[in-house]
């Protein structure tokens, strides 16, 4: 998905690196330029005459993981090389410089962000016309609800043939607020959610937990038996939950936690909720769970998802840097829609 970036992107570097004569590890230790040839650059650490021999394939990889993760760690790189991941990681936080946030863990992990906002279209769980129309804007990924898809068809085919990657929903939050007004819908049970993730995991940019409205043990429990089974699912804050939790999960080193349940809320009480976050947790990445309002250009969102798009048709309204807006009398529903995913697709290209 991202190969050229990350070609011409290593070709930057290697040209830059020659005439600093060196680049830095994850923590901040000096490796010099040691060389490099068609397929290999050579580095060493500082007083050392050994070479640390990182591969242009290496390099690419670990570049369109950043990309298309935007988020990576030491632990990420191991899979591309053990003995200089560490180097490895050196080279892409030089690499996104001006583009990327560096955060330590709790526990001293080094974590390379990407700026700027990924944000999942969501709403086309049962209109594949609105996906056209979001595709039609540049949408790559989109968030469908497991709640909706659970046993359609038609979506595999969609994304298949339009090249997209899912942030899957379980829909919990959906069916509890569904069951508050009397309307019966169907159990989502953890076993079969598990199920679907792994029949569809290569459609599958990522996963929600299973939570439990007002229940962060029992939700806490569904996340443990998603890892348990080799999953590793984005675990949910409630907002107006307690503080205590969510500090908990940002102790647990999670690349992503979801703010969740702001659905409704008044956008005054929202944004008490997101200042106390972002002051509590200034270095976690957090997704606007249904977010398109200009609270998602306040805060330092790592990634986002709503319906917002589709305000066009349901509001009369067009999503812009200023907000929610009416539309213009000349322009179609179609084309505010179109308009308004572009200007949220946008949000991201600070990284690019």
């Amino acid at each position: 998905m991202y190969e050229i970036n990350a070609r011409s992107t290593l070709r930057a570097f290697l040209r830059r690196l020659e005439t600093t004569g060196r680049t830095l590890t994850a923590n901040g230790k000096a490796n010099m330029y040691a060389g490099r040839d068609q397929f290999t650059l050579r580095l060493r650490a500082a007083g050392s005459e050994r070479h640390i021999v990182l591969k242009y394939t290496q390099i690419r990889a670990a570049l369109q993981l950043t990309y298309y993760e935007r988020t990576v760690t030491r632990k990420d790189l191991e899979v591309y090389t053990k003995g200089a991941n560490s180097a490895l990681l050196g080279v892409l936080i030089e690499i996104f410089a001006s583009q990327g946030k560096i955060t330590r863990s709790k526990t001293g992990l080094v974590r390379l962000t990407l700026r700027g906002v990924r944000y999942f279209v969501a709403g086309c769980d049962k209109s594949v016309q609105d996906l056209m129309v979001a595709v039609a804007a540049g949408a790559k990924f989109i968030l469908l609800t497991y709640a909706h898809i659970r046993s359609q068809h038609a979506w595999k085919r969609h994304v298949d043939q339009l090249g997209l990657k899912v942030l899957l929903d379980s829909g919990a939050f959906t069916n509890w607020k569904a069951k508050k007004r009397g309307v019966p819908c169907p159990d989502i049970l953890l076993e079969d959610y598990a199920k679907f993730i792994f029949d569809n995991r290569e459609r599958l940019y990522a996963w929600f937990n299973l939570d439990i409205v007002g229940d962060p043990i029992s939700s806490k429990r569904n996340e443990e038996y998603l890892r348990a089974a080799g999953l590793t699912p984005i675990p949910v804050w409630h907002a107006g939950g307690s503080l205590e939790v969510l500090r908990q999960m940002v102790n647990e080193d999670h690349a992503v936690i979801g703010i969740g349940g702001t659905v409704g809320m008044s956008e005054r009480k929202r944004k008490q909720v997101f200042d106390e976050v972002f002051q509590l947790f200034p270095s976690q990445n957090f997704h606007f769970c249904g977010g398109s309002s200009r609270l998602l250009t306040q805060y330092e969102w790592f990634s986002a998802d709503s319906i917002g798009w589709l305000a066009p048709r349901m509001y009369g309204a067009i999503i812009t840097e200023k907000g929610q807006q009416k539309a213009p009398v000349s322009m179609s529903p179609i084309e505010a829609m179109f308009r308004s995913c572009k200007y949220l697709l946008s949000l991201e290209q600070v990284s690019q």
